[in-house]
């Protein structure tokens, strides 16, 4: 695929690439228990197809816009978060200040072209044959990384930016680590590629990659589900029959679960043998620890995380939540099932620096020269420092 991939990149006509793209505005349901994209195989994606088809005509999604007339202080917050902005058109109107800067691509003899504000690739800033890269996937918090949408298939390019590093610099993408420096990137299946889209927008067509721009990132919808019922029960004063779950009601397994969509199962981190990677498989990690194992399914990831704003960077409001439980014998801020269970307090600290302890950052990605470190959230004493 990738000799597809080149081909494309250095000598496509932008008409070859609309020529693939359908319009079709049905959108697929994502399902709030679907498994993490890498872990689904061609059969369980057929039996997923099949019931969103039963499913759709129940309820459909209606966008972030719609969920904002009512709950007004959630959507202003969710809607500026990062998760609101893992998924972008590739153009400088969306990315602002987190564009890239154009011209010759660092390790690369190909540069990156701006036309009417759409950027591209071409083998030189005067090659009239230019490759447009559609989305620019992530937020910019770390890295983004650029493809361009090729019919039913996303390509990926082979260099990843990042647009906060001081000197805004240029990292491999991860998984191309082996790839030819010149060589433009990845093509990735059809399957895959909607499996990728789907932890970074609301939802997908069902026959296509050409995406509604209201489903672009992580919205109201992709925790809560199609909206379009609840939006016509509310407004017709019935709210009973809206059939919106609500997500602070189930325990933390399934909240830790529906968080583990994107963030990494247990079964789907086994299933790529990335065991090691508790930091980067956040939900993996924190089930494997104690902490959850002795909460008695009451510590989840809304317990340290509001899921309407970004995660923060200081380490007391995190702190605040083990002392809940770790600062004394018995702790009047428990969760109601652990009031009257003994937990010892920490014989280290029993006060402050429990994240940089037992939650200590480390490197996120394997064999990347990628410097991003995220927290270990496979909370434990650890030895081996």
């Amino acid at each position: 695929m990738r000799s597809i991939f080149r081909t494309l990149m250095i000598a496509v006509a932008a008409s070859a690439l609309a020529a693939g793209c359908g319009r079709n505005s049905d959108i697929a349901r994502r399902p709030l228990d679907a498994p993490h994209p890498v872990a689904i195989s061609p059969a369980a994606t057929t039996q997923k197809t099949a019931r969103q088809a039963s499913t759709r005509q129940a309820a459909t999604f209606v966008g972030s816009a719609a969920c904002g007339t009512c709950h007004v202080a959630n959507f202003n917050s969710q809607s500026q978060s990062r998760h609101a902005k893992t998924l972008r058109p590739m153009t400088r109107e969306h990315l602002g200040k987190l564009s890239p800067q154009t011209g010759k691509i660092p390790g690369m003899k190909l540069v990156l072209t701006e036309r009417k504000g759409k950027f591209g690739v071409a083998s030189s800033a005067q090659d009239a044959h230019v490759a447009p890269l559609d989305y620019a996937f992530g937020s910019g918090k770390t890295g983004m990384t650029y493809v361009s949408r090729l019919g039913n298939y996303v390509a990926e390019f082979h260099m990843s930016y990042f647009p906060y590093d001081k000197k805004r610099k240029w990292y491999v993408t991860p998984g191309q680590e082996t790839f030819p420096a010149n060589d433009p990137g990845k093509l990735h299946s059809a399957e895959k590629s909607r499996q990728c889209i789907l932890c970074h927008a609301v939802a997908v067509p069902a026959k296509s990659l050409n995406l509604d721009e209201r489903f672009l990132g992580v919205g109201c919808e992709s925790c809560h589900g199609p909206g379009s019922a609840h939006v016509a029960a509310m407004r017709a004063g019935k709210p009973d029959a809206s059939g919106m779950k609500n997500i602070m009601s189930q325990t933390a397994t399934g909240i830790n679960n529906l968080c583990g969509t994107c963030h990494g199962t247990e079964k789907e981190v086994k299933a790529r043998h990335l065991e090691s990677f508790s930091n980067r498989f956040q939900t993996y990690g924190l089930m494997k620890s104690e902490c959850f194992k002795q909460s008695k399914d009451t510590l989840s990831c809304v317990t340290c995380h509001n899921p309407h704003q970004d995660a923060g960077t200081g380490h007391k409001p995190y702190e605040a939540v083990c002392l809940s439980c770790h600062a004394s014998p018995v702790s009047t801020r428990r969760p109601a099932p652990l009031k009257d269970v003994a937990i010892k307090p920490c014989p280290v600290n029993p006060k402050e620096n429990c994240v940089s302890c037992h939650m200590p950052s480390r490197h996120a990605i394997a064999n990347s020269k990628i410097p991003t470190q995220m927290a270990d959230h496979f909370i434990r004493v650890i030895r081996d420092q």
